[in-house]
C-alpha cells in the first residue's frame, strides 16, 4: 500500500500532534475493547435514537455499578 503524498496540512497536523501527544495522552485515556458485534450495534441503534455519546453510557453504567456496590457494602457491615 502507497503512503499518501504529503501536504502542507498533512504535515502541520503531524507537527501538532508530535507538539501535543503527551499533553493528550495525559488528559485521555482510551481502552480498546470488544464487544459481540450485534451487541454494539444494538447499543449504536439506542444511543443514536437518544443522541447520547459513548462517554455518557460510561459515565452512567459507573455511576449505576457505584451505587450498586454502595449499597452492597453497606448492607455487609
Amino acid at each position: 500500500m502507497d503512503k499518501k503524498k504529503d501536504t502542507a496540512v498533512r504535515i502541520s497536523r503531524r507537527k501538532y500532534e508530535a507538539k501535543h501527544k503527551k499533553e493528550r495522552k495525559a488528559q485521555n485515556k482510551v481502552w480498546g475493547t470488544s464487544i459481540a458485534r450485534n451487541v454494539a450495534e444494538e447499543i449504536d441503534e439506542f444511543l443514536l435514537k437518544h443522541n447520547l455519546s459513548k462517554v455518557s453510557l460510561i459515565m452512567a453504567g459507573y455511576a449505576t455499578l457505584q451505587e450498586q456496590y454502595r449499597k452492597k457494602d453497606t448492607s455487609d457491615k
